[in-house]
């Protein structure tokens, strides 16, 4: 991933293809216990970039007060001191893993009103208000189509085991794929 909200990655056709990062969804397929062909890691989202801040209508020219004309009003001077002229904070409360992201300095938006930096600021505490983890899971080649793996980054998968308490199910979204042909192993990466 290259930034908290989306990412982008370059598909079998040689396209580079972007998408944003959504809570796992309706399945678009399942992958069991038998299809697995190697231990399944788990490691933690830390989001370490995370903010419920975001702003709008980016400042291009930050200047300090003292920098402007006497005759500007105190509202123009505050706007063109700041990075962004719109800010916004959720209210929304995250995990408690993303403590850290309360308040946290707004990533760079090239958003170009208020209203889009309320929504995404909201989606993203929305996003993480619920511990999210990084998944690791091989899985043997035959048993999946390498293409329609491919095709679905970025889609839901129930992964379904006896271990990791995984066996009522639990929904994640495909984020990667590592294939090794020579090993006859896909190995995916999945979030939620």
């Amino acid at each position: 991933m290259s930034s908290i909200g989306g990412y982008w990655f370059v598909n079998r056709s040689a396209e580079i293809q972007a998408g944003q990062l959504t809570a796992p969804g309706s399945a678009v397929g399942t992958i069991s216990d038998w299809q697995i062909a190697d231990d399944i890691s788990v490691d933690t989202d830390y989001a370490p970039d995370l903010s419920n801040r975001m702003g709008a209508n980016k400042n291009w020219s930050v200047h300090r007060e003292s920098e402007v004309g006497g005759s500007a009003t105190e509202t123009f001077k505050q706007q063109i001191s700041r990075d962004y002229q719109d800010e916004y904070q959720s209210t929304t409360v995250m995990a408690d893993a993303y403590d850290h992201g309360s308040g946290n300095d707004m990533p760079d938006s090239l958003l170009l009103d208020s209203t889009a930096a309320q929504v995404e600021a909201d989606r993203l505490a929305a996003l993480y208000a619920t511990e999210r983890s990084f998944w690791t899971v091989p899985i043997a080649l035959n048993s999946q189509d390498l293409d329609t793996v491919l095709d679905n980054i970025g889609q839901t998968y129930t992964v379904t085991s006896s271990r990791f308490g995984l066996s009522g199910g639990k929904d994640l979204v495909l984020v990667g794929v590592d294939a090794s042909l020579l090993n006859n192993k896909l190995t995916l990466r999945l979030w939620g």
